[in-house]
């Protein structure tokens, strides 16, 4: 498996994806304690400011060691950036090539297609720039955006992992795996089911 040198600033119809600093924490913490947005975490909404910056500070570290990249969605505006959400290649596995992709969005910027169109960019980045050979979308299966995007994405359902997950204040909770191979992607198709 590779890794980017630097952190990849990527630019996708309209919008850019770059890293997150210190001073976005007030966005991003309007971000995560948004309870719509925290729906579907495995964390409660963030209670404090310093959450945020503790978060960045951990995406920080994680790129470095390998384990994973978070970005934050910029709407394509110029010098003027707003964070409008996140989006990882994260829980990477590089002794197996593996990740899952996550996302986060304010809820203004919800049914607009924007994560759909940023998981396209993804898939070519985990598998032909990091060489990846399998990508997850995991979610709670009543997370109805996430299995949307999965399955528009090309993403297979493997199966649900019952009370898979604890989460503060829910209890325990499934999850559902969607997953897609790097021959399937380099084919254009899944494979299929036996």
């Amino acid at each position: 498996m590779r890794w980017f040198k630097d952190f990849p600033l990527i630019l996708v119809e309209g919008f850019s994806l770059g890293p997150l600093s210190e001073q976005e924490s007030r966005a991003l913490f309007d971000l995560y304690s948004d309870n719509r947005v925290c729906m579907f975490l495995q964390r409660e909404p963030m209670r404090q400011e310093k959450e945020a910056e503790a978060l960045i500070r951990k995406w920080q570290e994680d790129f470095r060691h390998r384990r994973g990249i978070r970005w934050g969605i910029y709407k394509d505006a110029g010098e003027e950036k707003a964070l409008m959400g996140t989006v990882a290649i994260h829980y990477v596995d590089s002794i197996n090539r593996r990740a899952e992709l996550g996302a986060d969005l304010f809820p203004c910027y919800w049914g607009a297609g924007i994560i759909s169109r940023l998981v396209e960019r993804l898939k070519e980045a985990a598998f032909k720039e990091l060489g990846l050979h399998r990508l997850e979308i995991r979610c709670m299966p009543d997370n109805i955006a996430s299995v949307r995007i999965a399955l528009k994405a090309g993403f297979t359902f493997e199966g649900t992992l019952r009370d898979y997950v604890y989460i503060p204040g829910k209890g325990f909770t499934d999850e559902s795996v969607y997953r897609l191979l790097a021959p399937e992607y380099f084919s254009g198709s899944p494979a299929s089911e036996e």
